[in-house]
């Protein structure tokens, strides 16, 4: 049996995302801006927050799936520091967009009342 180097799990990853990205991309009802060669700091959140603004449906279920899964599957987003800002928007978003057609579940919790 191979075993695979952190290195190689995270490059995997790496990679279902941005695979993930661009089908949400191309499957949505609605154009959006995203730049994958340009490196910025929170372009995923801007991402979902575009989908949600523009009240997009995506015919990739899947993709939305997997899309979604890069907060859902992060232990930090399953506990998260519901004092920051950035953090309870994104994880309205993440409602928004889950409950939006077609609708997948997820796991990160809703901020307190």
């Amino acid at each position: 049996m191979e075993r695979k180097s952190i290195a190689g799990l995270l490059k995997e990853a790496i990679m279902r995302m941005t695979d993930a990205i661009q089908r949400v991309i191309e499957s949505s009802s609605i154009p959006v801006q995203y730049d994958p060669d340009r490196l910025q700091e929170f372009a995923e959140e801007d991402l979902l927050a575009q989908f949600v603004a523009g009240n997009a449906v995506v015919s990739d279920v899947e993709a939305k799936q997997e899309f979604l899964s890069w907060w859902d599957d992060d232990d930090e987003w399953l506990n998260p520091d519901w004092d920051a800002p950035m953090v309870e928007q994104t994880i309205y978003d993440l409602h928004a967009f889950a409950s939006m057609e077609p609708k997948v579940a997820i796991k990160v919790p809703m901020p307190p009342a």
